[in-house]
């Protein structure tokens, strides 16, 4: 499943590699779109942080090597989600600023 925006270039109707995606895995990968209009709901601030921690100054030889620290990330945020909204970007990061834990 990939969560996508509205943007032409991530539906098959814009995209040949899309439309190409879909045909290959079928059933086995489908879209799913973010709300038109959702404040909350920014994928971007959790996209630049997963950014920041696996692929910017990293040290890895191998794609299993950066699944598995994205298999990591993800399963950290899962389990402190707190932490999450504390990412700059995020609507509610200021709320927790100076939040003591």
């Amino acid at each position: 499943m990939l969560v996508v925006d509205h943007s032409r270039i991530h539906t098959p109707a814009g995209s040949k590699r899309v439309a190409a995606l879909l045909q290959r895995y079928g059933r086995r990968l489908t879209l799913r779109d973010l709300p038109k209009y959702s404040p909350d709901c920014m994928p971007l601030m959790l996209w630049n942080d997963w950014r920041d921690h696996m692929t910017h100054n990293h040290e890895r030889d191998a794609i299993h090597q950066l699944e598995t620290g994205s298999d990591d990330y993800f399963a950290d945020c899962a389990c402190h989600p707190e932490n999450v909204l504390r990412t700059p970007g995020s609507p509610f990061a200021n709320r927790y600023q100076n939040h003591r834990h």
